[in-house]
């Protein structure tokens, strides 16, 4: 029966409801529901709002849906915390999902005006650049282009850059943990480039991030990352 409980409307009630069904149940990714007519009895609710609920959290990533199948449970995102200075491929391997790193390229350039003020240099000074993609459990998952200051960091060298992460190589050469930091976090689609390495469609939509590590006196690293919303979520800590 579809009434109100406590003030909170129907559709979400169902929507909880359903969450619960996953938690006791035990359902694992990819594991299907059971049909329209037999959820509807066990929650108390009509098609409508049962299916309303299905897309709202098709929607926010915990289900989806076949035509002519069901519904089925999503394959849970990873959640990587905001409020943290070290990489990404640093910040996965805390989690213990034995991320992998591809290391695309590494270059030694110029910096244009937008690297060099975050970096707090000079436009035209030396900066190495580098490329690398994060990989989890074989599917690639974030595409990361990095810029750190070669003439404020002479003991980094590309050979260095070409085996090892550049977080990680920082913190080798100079004995530094980055504790400090900005970061913004936005959405745009894939470009060409973006969806080769991702091995997604064009215009696929992905998390935008932007990163700058920090010891207390100065910037060091730059980052901008491309993040596939279907794989990775982002959590904040509130203190």
């Amino acid at each position: 029966m579809n009434v109100m409980k406590y003030g909170i409307s129907p559709l979400y009630q169902v929507m909880e409801q359903i969450e619960c069904y996953i938690l006791k149940n035990h359902l694992k990714s990819h594991d299907k529901f059971p049909g329209e007519r037999k959820l509807c009895e066990i929650f108390g609710c009509n098609r409508v709002t049962l299916r309303n609920a299905f897309e709202c959290l098709e929607n926010a990533g915990k289900t989806y849906s076949i035509q002519g199948m069901g519904n089925y449970v999503a394959e849970k995102k990873i959640e990587i915390c905001l409020v943290q200075y070290n990489s990404f491929y640093q910040h996965l391997c805390k989690l213990h999902q034995q991320p992998a790193l591809e290391i695309l390229s590494v270059k030694k350039e110029e910096a244009v005006p937008k690297i060099a003020r975050h970096l707090g240099i000079l436009p035209g000074s030396s900066v190495w650049e580098t490329k690398t993609i994060v990989i989890l459990q074989d599917i690639p998952v974030i595409f990361e282009t990095s810029w750190l200051c070669a003439e404020k960091y002479p003991e980094i060298s590309g050979e260095h850059l070409g085996k090892e992460e550049i977080y990680e190589v920082f913190q080798k050469q100079y004995h530094i943990d980055l504790e400090y930091g900005s970061e913004t976090i936005g959405i745009t689609s894939a470009q060409e480039e973006e969806a080769e390495y991702l091995e997604i469609d064009d215009n696929t939509p992905l998390f935008f991030v932007q990163k700058t590590g920090k010891t207390k006196t100065e910037s060091v690293i730059y980052t901008q990352a491309m993040v596939r919303p279907d794989k990775i979520q982002f959590v904040s800590v509130l203190k």
